[in-house]
């Protein structure tokens, strides 16, 4: 049984979703882990808090859609097109 066209288009939206939602949590993460050893360094009380932020909330918000959008769509007619079980 093989995939269809749907089945991959939707397939590779969902992978990039899933990359886009794993590398966001990722540098959010390496991001606080890297703040006390710059503050140390700066001698300065800079903060990362996406609660009490809200244009870093914001920004997280309407970036995760462009980016999974131009992962998702780059990619996704060359992999479309792609037939890797073709009957010569």
């Amino acid at each position: 049984m093989r995939a269809g066209r749907y089945q991959l288009i939707v397939q590779f939206l969902v992978e990039s979703c899933n990359a886009c939602i794993r590398s966001s949590h990722f540098i959010i993460a390496v991001a606080q882990a890297c703040l006390p050893p710059m503050n140390s360094l700066l001698d300065k009380a800079l903060y990362f808090d996406l609660l009490k932020s809200p244009s870093l909330l914001g920004a997280l918000f309407v970036n995760y859609p462009v980016n999974r959008l131009v992962a998702g769509i780059f990619i996704r007619p060359l992999n479309a097109r792609f037939n890797p079980a073709a009957n010569s």
